[in-house]
């Protein structure tokens, strides 16, 4: 048997993408030749995008921050083991309080492995007089979460009423539904008390 529709509806549903932060001195910091025991300070400064903090519901930013050896994963010349921060692990920006951190690092050069013989030096990579070795690491920020609320009061442009974010009925002050234009704000208070 077949049968026709008789109505059919369309919801469109669409999103914009965008970033909850920015950060500044991303990219590639090259600290060049250093010889053992030498330090090199890092810094990236992280923030709430202000595109996100004017044009959404965002609060909150929860994000880690770490050292890893990149996208080819463990290698022996990861510079990680050598790069310590207090920065680093379990980080959280508010939109009304703490906007912006620096995170900074440390890096200290481990000693040549065939130059340390006169002392007991744990940090060595396998360099010599005759050959250099190279270090290469990535500093990440990976966002795990964020927090935000949903708008409580929506102007429905179907119906030109104030309805509930959560719900989708109507708000009723004083057991009145109450009109709205798109682009406007809820206020309550405007609305007059019953006679």
């Amino acid at each position: 048997m077949w049968f026709a529709a008789q109505e059919s509806y369309v919801t469109t549903v669409s999103a914009t993408i965008g970033t909850s932060l920015d950060v500044t001195a991303h990219g590639t910091q090259n600290y060049g030749l250093l010889f053992g025991q030498e330090t090199r300070s890092g810094a990236m400064l992280v923030r709430i995008n202000p595109k996100a903090k004017a044009d959404s519901n965002l609060i909150g930013v929860d994000y880690t921050v770490g050292c890893n050896d990149g996208p080819d994963g463990t290698n022996a010349s990861s510079i990680c083991p050598f790069i310590d921060s207090d920065d680093f692990g379990f980080n959280k920006l508010d939109v009304g309080i703490v906007q912006s951190q620096d995170i900074n690092w440390i890096f200290t050069a481990p000693d040549c492995l065939q130059s340390a013989q006169k002392k007991t030096n744990p940090i060595t990579v396998p360099c010599s007089q005759d050959k250099n070795w190279f270090l290469s690491g990535q500093i990440y920020i990976d966002v795990i979460g964020y927090q935000g609320y949903v708008k409580q009061e929506i102007c429905d442009k179907k119906t030109g009423l104030w309805v509930s974010g959560t719900s989708g009925v109507p708000i009723l002050i004083f057991g009145e539904t109450i009109e709205c234009e798109l682009g406007d704000t809820f206020n309550p208070f405007t609305v007059p008390a019953p006679d």
